[in-house]
């Protein structure tokens, strides 16, 4: 594994700084240009350190951020699917209101489907990113990926931010 240079941390630490801008309420409720900014700055730091993590080279690098960008996207949609799925079960077990049977298990058959689709996205991506990235460096992108995602995770726990973060 390669050991983050001083540089590359200090990137790291910027994306989280950002990262947890983005999670207080109001970056989020006051300016959506500043959150979607913020959320590049995230992008572009996530982008170099793949890039020196995974010892991309610049066509590597062009074909990496567009399957991230891409698939990100479709990610994102299903997150914010789930959110709603999920709010709407809220809804319908709210104390005291009978929930319609129906729409739970309704809306319990589409949180399953969604949840299924969030898979194959993932396994569409990596197959993509088999073509031009060799085993090694898709398994560094998987925990890059994951390291990043945590440590947003953290960052919106103890702010009580957004649940919508992921830039990829």
């Amino acid at each position: 594994m390669i050991r983050p240079t001083m540089a590359g941390r200090r990137g790291w630490v910027l994306a989280l700084t950002a990262a947890g801008l983005l999670a207080s309420r109001s970056v989020q409720a006051q300016d959506p240009q500043a959150r979607q900014a913020i959320l590049q700055q995230i992008e572009q730091r996530f982008m170099a350190r793949a890039r020196q993590e995974l010892g991309l080279n610049d066509e590597q690098a062009v074909k990496f951020r567009a399957t991230v960008v891409k698939y990100g996207a479709e990610r994102r949609r299903r997150e914010a699917g789930e959110r709603d799925i999920k709010q709407a079960l809220a809804g319908q077990l709210r104390p005291g209101i009978a929930a319609d049977k129906d729409s739970v298990a309704a809306l319990l058959d589409r949180l399953g489907e969604n949840r299924v689709e969030y898979i194959r996205i993932y396994d569409r991506e990596l197959e993509e990113m088999a073509g031009y990235l060799d085993p090694v460096q898709r398994a560094q992108y998987v925990l890059l990926r994951e390291r990043l995602l945590s440590q947003i995770r953290r960052i919106q726990a103890q702010r009580g931010g957004a649940r919508d973060l992921n830039p990829f």
